[in-house]
C-alpha cells in the first residue's frame, strides 16, 4: 500500500445548460487540492431549449453527448452528475415566522411555498435554508421549483446513461464556484450571458435576492446589427473589439440600450436589499461570458457606484493524466460549471448549500451516504493495520495528518473571524399572505407653483457642458456634475430630460436638462394609491421601479409610470 492512498481522490462533474450552450466540467480533488481534469463546451442552436423548458429533447442529447465525447483533453463519461437550473425556474421568498416547535416547520414551509410561490402544491420540490433563528422569530429561505421539470430532465439524462446526483439553481453554482475572498461578504452578483442576466445579492452565503431578465450579448449583438446595418458574424467580432464606452456615438448607444436596463435593475436590487435587510454591499461581481466586453466593469462602477470587480472562479488550474497543469482560456464561462461540480464534491461549501432532489433520489442519496460511510471506516480500518506494518510511512503520515490539522486550524480560525464580523439582522416583519406586482402612476410637478399634497416635488436642474469629445463624453460629465447637486432625499432620474441627437454633429456649449423628484413623496402618495385597492389588509411596500416619464396637458407636470412590489400581511386593518 503506497501512503497516497490514506488521501482519496474524488471526482465529480457539473453540467450548465442554458438556452443557447451547454458546459461541461469534471473537478477532481485529491491531497493537492482542487483542479479541472476535463472540460467541454458547445453551443446550442436556437429552439432546443426556451428558459429551461425542452423544446428538441433529441437535438439536447446529441449535444450533450457531443460534449461529452469531445472534452478536453479527454472526453468525460460520467455516471452521475450535478445540473444547473436556469435562473427563470426557481421561485424564492425570504419569510418571517414567529418561533414554533421544530416538528411543525415542515408544515409551515410548504404553507409558505404555497402561499408565495406560482407554482401548484403538489408540483413543487422545495429547498429551505434557515437564514437566523432567535427567541423573536425565524428567518427562512423558501425556494421552489417545478417537479414535473427536474422529471423530464431526470429521464432525458437518463436516456444518455446519466443519473442526475442533484439539481442546483444558478445562482447558487455560480456563488459557490467563486473565488473565496467573495464567499464572506455582501456582494451583487450580476451574470451576464448570451440570452439573459441574473442579478443576485448574497451577503456571507445567503442569499437575499435574485432576478433573472431577458437581456444578455445577443441583444448587444443585434442592438449593433441594427444601428450599422451590418451581419451577425460581423456584429460579434465588433463587440469583442469596440470597448462599452466607445467614442464612435452609435457603438455607445448600441451598448447603452442593453447595458442601462441591466445597470438599473442592479441599482434597484442593491437600494431594496439595503432598505429592507440593512444590508450595504461591498462588491458587485461579474460573472459570465458577456462581462468579458471591453470597459464594462468601469461602465458598471461609474453607473452604480460600487467597487466593481471581474470575478474569477475558485478553480482555474487545468491537470492533465501525466500532472501537467495549464492555466484556463476564457474561463468566466466555466464559473456556474465549477461550482456546480464542488457541489458534487461535498464538503462544508456544498453541504451547507441549497439543492433540489426529487423524493426517490433524496431516499437513494441517503442509502449511498450510509454505504460511504461503511466503506470509510473499513478503510479505516486497513489503514491502522498498515500503518502497524510500515513504521517508516507511519512517520510520514502522521506529518501529513499535523499539516492538515493547521490547515483545518486555518479554516476554522477564519471562518470564526467571519462570524464576528457579520452583524444579525434584526428585521420585525409580520408573516406574509401573498405578494403583488401593482401599476403605479403618480403626477410629479416640476416647479413650486404645481406642488400640491397630491403631488411629487420634482425639479429641473441643468448644467452647460463647454466641450467634450463626444456625446458619451458630454452625457457623463453633465450627470458627474448633477450628481453633485443631489439633495437628501432626492432620487435622481436616470436620463436626461433633453436627449441629445448623436447622429448630428455637436455644437458647443450644450445645456443638459436633468429631473429630481422627492423619495418621500413618492412613498407617500405610492401608499395611498395601493390602499385605495386594498382596504382590508396590511401591506408593505418592498420596491418601486419606475420605468418611464409621460407628458400630460399642464407642462409643469409629468407622470412618473412604473410599478410597486409589495408583501400583504395575514393581519388585516385595523379598524
Amino acid at each position: 500500500m503506497n501512503v497516497n492512498t490514506l488521501f482519496s481522490k474524488k471526482k465529480a462533474v457539473g453540467i450548465d445548460i442554458s438556452d443557447r450552450s451547454i458546459t461541461l466540467l469534471e473537478l477532481t480533488r485529491d491531497s493537492g487540492g482542487l483542479y479541472i481534469t476535463a472540460i467541454g463546451r458547445t453551443d446550442l442552436e436556437p429552439g432546443v431549449l426556451e428558459r429551461g423548458e425542452i423544446k428538441n429533447a433529441e437535438k439536447l442529447k446529441e449535444a450533450i453527448v457531443i460534449v461529452m465525447d469531445k472534452a478536453s483533453p479527454q472526453p468525460i463519461k460520467p455516471k452521475r452528475v450535478i445540473l444547473g437550473l436556469p435562473e427563470e425556474t426557481i421561485f424564492s421568498h425570504l419569510a418571517q415566522i414567529p418561533p414554533h416547535n421544530k416538528s411543525e416547520r415542515l408544515e409551515r414551509i410548504q404553507k409558505i411555498a404555497e402561499q408565495s410561490l406560482p407554482l401548484k402544491s403538489d408540483d413543487q420540490i422545495i429547498a429551505t435554508r434557515i437564514f437566523e433563528e432567535t427567541k423573536e422569530r425565524v428567518q427562512i429561505f423558501v425556494t421552489a421549483t417545478s417537479r414535473k421539470r427536474l422529471q423530464e430532465w431526470k429521464e432525458l439524462l437518463a436516456e444518455i446513461n446519466l443519473t442526475v446526483e442533484a439539481f442546483d439553481a444558478q445562482s447558487f453554482a455560480v456563488w459557490r464556484g467563486f473565488s473565496l475572498e467573495f464567499q464572506a461578504k455582501a456582494v451583487c452578483v450580476i451574470d451576464i450571458g448570451r440570452t439573459s442576466t441574473t442579478i443576485a445579492i448574497t451577503n456571507n452565503g445567503n442569499q437575499y435576492y435574485t432576478r433573472s431578465i431577458n437581456l444578455g450579448g445577443d441583444n448587444i449583438t443585434k442592438s449593433l446589427m441594427e444601428s450599422f446595418q451590418i451581419p451577425e458574424e460581423e456584429a460579434e467580432k465588433k463587440k469583442r473589439e469596440i470597448a462599452v464606452s466607445s467614442k464612435d456615438e452609435k457603438s455607445f448607444l448600441s451598448f447603452q440600450k442593453v447595458l442601462d436596463p441591466i445597470v438599473n435593475e442592479a441599482r434597484t436590487a442593491i437600494e431594496y436589499v439595503k432598505g429592507k435587510y440593512n444590508i450595504e454591499l461591498e462588491d458587485v461581481v461579474l460573472v459570465g461570458g458577456s462581462s468579458q466586453l471591453k470597459g464594462l466593469v468601469d461602465y458598471i462602477k461609474f453607473n452604480i457606484n460600487k467597487t466593481v470587480h471581474l470575478g474569477s472562479p475558485r478553480v482555474s488550474v487545468m491537470r492533465d493524466r501525466e500532472g501537467n497543469e495549464s492555466s484556463l482560456e476564457n474561463i468566466l464561462l466555466y464559473t456556474e460549471a465549477v461550482g456546480l461540480a464542488i457541489k458534487g464534491l461535498g464538503g462544508k461549501l456544498a453541504d451547507t448549500d441549497l439543492s433540489f432532489m426529487l423524493p426517490e433520489e433524496e431516499v437513494a442519496m441517503k442509502e449511498e451516504e450510509r454505504k460511504q460511510q461503511q466503506e470509510e471506516e473499513g478503510e479505516k480500518e486497513e489503514k491502522t493495520t498498515w500503518m502497524k506494518e510500515h513504521p517508516k510511512e507511519k512517520q510520514l503520515a502522521v506529518i501529513l495528518a499535523i499539516g492538515i490539522v493547521l490547515l483545518i486550524g486555518a479554516f476554522w480560525y477564519r471562518s470564526k473571524q467571519r462570524e464576528d464580523r457579520q452583524q444579525k439582522q434584526q428585521i420585525t416583519l409580520e408573516d406574509i399572505l401573498d405578494q403583488q406586482t401593482v401599476n403605479i402612476i403618480l403626477p410629479l410637478a416640476v416647479n413650486k407653483a404645481a406642488y400640491t399634497e397630491n403631488t411629487v416635488r420634482g425639479r429641473v436642474p441643468s448644467n452647460s457642458i463647454e466641450a467634450a469629445g463626444s456625446y458619451q463624453q458630454a452625457l457623463t460629465f453633465s450627470r458627474s456634475l448633477i450628481e453633485q447637486e443631489v439633495a437628501d432625499g432626492e432620487v435622481l432620474w436616470s436620463e436626461p430630460l433633453n436627449k441629445l441627437d448623436p447622429s448630428k454633429e455637436l455644437t458647443f456649449p450644450i445645456s443638459v436638462q436633468w429631473l429630481m423628484y422627492q423619495q418621500e413623496d413618492v412613498d407617500r402618495l405610492t401608499r395611498q394609491a395601493i390602499r385605495e385597492n386594498i382596504t382590508d389588509r396590511e401591506f408593505i411596500i418592498e420596491n418601486i421601479l419606475f420605468e418611464k416619464l409621460e407628458a400630460t396637458e399642464n407642462p409643469s407636470v409629468t407622470q412618473l409610470i412604473g410599478t410597486a412590489t409589495i408583501s400583504i400581511k395575514k393581519k388585516p386593518v385595523e379598524k
